[in-house]
């Protein structure tokens, strides 16, 4: 499975988990203004929530992406890229400069 489509795979699964997360505050009472957003580390992820034509060939594949993308048209969510430089999960997946490893578990811990 290419990068790509195991990061849209864990869009659709966040996106499920947002959706049952509002739907449970909403019977609450908890009032929801806006989209939740989704950060994602991979740019074509979150460029091509916006852009109806899809290249992927597995059905699976195929049907996240519409997924994702049809609750990104109804504004339940918002898909944004996470640049490296303040990705907090790089930090363990990554090798980084140490001023650039202190700064993010700066973020972290205080």
């Amino acid at each position: 499975m290419s990068s790509f489509e195991s990061k849209f795979s864990a869009v659709k699964t966040g996106m499920e988990l947002i959706e049952g997360l509002c739907y449970k505050l909403r019977m609450m009472g908890v009032q929801i203004f806006g989209p939740c957003h989704v950060k994602a580390d991979n740019l074509s992820v979150a460029r091509n929530n916006y852009q109806p034509e899809s290249t992927l060939k597995k059905k699976s594949n195929l049907i996240a992406f519409h997924c994702v993308q049809e609750h990104v048209a109804a504004q339940i969510i918002s898909v944004q890229c996470e640049p490296t430089d303040t990705n907090l999960a790089d930090m363990l997946t990554k090798v980084q400069l140490g001023s650039k490893r202190l700064e993010l578990t700066g973020r972290v811990l205080f």
